[in-house]
């Protein structure tokens, strides 16, 4: 790999689709059921939680009541019991600044035959009521082993000194309804053979880039050698936890042409990664929001990457904290960073600026799936 490459690219606008139900909500891989009308979602004040949980809350006369739903990355090779007992211990040691934190219980919360691991607290402020009264429970999904994800469910009843606690059924109820994609749902096919009404169908050719359907493939030519920016064909839909994966070649061998795939691009940023088929060269970084390149895996030739005009089946996996680059079934870059946790996929083109013809870039059978 050799040249210079500066990249451009802008945000691609959020779709979603509201749903039947407006009690049945879905977030992240997740749909679950809100207890009730009367609950209404709350906006999160903290920017490094907000990304990863959803917060509910239902006020009402003596009652404050607040249900929250985050996801959480386990260490590799715990299990659900060592999973919960490592989270527990983490809790037991939390602070009560302005207060007591007092019945303090661990065990099972049973849920329609299941048993969900817990921890209850009662926390009683110095200054007097309200006094609140806190559940979290975990939920493992069935493909936790191969997930390494788990949710905490949190149920919060701030009420007055004169009431209890309100009863377990909102909280139960939401338990029950949770469910999780499993790994490997697929979330998003394009076999290139409609470019009308295809999930890549809005992405046209540019002033720099010619963008067509060929043969059941997408293909991106650079038509102006001198510009320095990359072609990025966008993905409808905002994804987490996403296994992005893509045939692409070269219609002529030669040095200068870029394949590009980027996963969690939002107004805070993305990842990309860089194949060079020239040379079977690959590359990884973060993109800010300012649009500075933050190298997180410096140019690597392998392999496993084939060069000139042979096929590569490329495979850009983001799941939690790993970002990783496969090729033909192998790995060839791999980096844990938490900066970005969700937004929208793309695939793309580009080039260096010291080359004169280029050789167009295809793709074809693209599939996003859950991860």
């Amino acid at each position: 790999m050799v040249g210079m490459l500066v990249s451009a690219w802008v945000q691609d606008p959020a779709s979603a689709r509201a749903p039947d139900n407006p009690l049945s909500q879905h977030w992240r891989d997740v749909t679950y059921q809100v207890p009730g009308s009367a609950w209404q979602p709350v906006k999160d004040t903290d920017p490094k939680l907000a990304s990863r949980r959803v917060i509910l809350d239902r006020r009402e006369a003596l009652h404050d009541t607040e249900l929250v739903l985050t996801s959480f990355e386990a260490p590799i090779a715990l299990a659900p019991s060592e999973a919960a007992s490592r989270y527990f211990d983490e809790r037991k040691q939390r602070a009560a600044p302005g207060g007591v934190l007092s019945d303090v219980k661990i065990g099972p919360h049973p849920v329609g035959g299941a048993a969900y691991p817990s921890l209850s607290v009662r926390f009683t402020p110095t200054a007097g009521p309200p006094i609140t009264d806190q559940v979290e429970v975990l939920v493992f999904p069935a493909d936790y082993d191969q997930r390494q994800r788990y949710l905490v469910v949190q149920w919060s009843d701030a009420h007055s000194g004169t009431t209890g606690a309100k009863p377990f059924d909102e909280l139960d109820g939401f338990l029950a309804s949770l469910t999780v994609a499993p790994l490997g749902t697929v979330l998003l096919t394009d076999d290139f053979s409609d470019q009308l009404n295809g999930p890549l169908s809005d992405n046209g050719t540019s002033e720099h880039y010619d963008v067509s359907y060929q043969e059941g493939e997408f293909a991106i030519q650079k038509s102006a050698p001198d510009f320095d920016g990359v072609y990025s064909a966008y993905i409808p839909g905002t994804f987490v936890d996403t296994d992005l994966t893509v045939d692409t070649h070269m219609t002529e061998a030669g040095y200068g042409p870029l394949a590009f795939l980027w996963c969690r691009r939002s107004a805070d940023g993305a990842y990309r990664a860089t194949v060079d088929p020239s040379d079977g060269s690959a590359h990884l970084v973060r993109l800010t929001a300012e649009l500075d390149t933050q190298e997180l895996v410096p140019w690597t030739r392998s392999r496993a990457i084939n060069t000139g005009t042979a096929s590569n089946h490329l495979e850009l996996i983001c799941r939690g904290s790993l970002i990783e680059l496969d090729a033909n079934g192998t790995p060839v870059l791999a980096v844990h960073n938490t900066d970005l946790s969700e937004g929208s996929l793309s695939i793309g083109a580009g080039g260096f600026t010291d080359y004169d013809v280029a050789p167009q870039i295809r793709f074809a059978n693209l599939v996003v799936s859950q991860r």
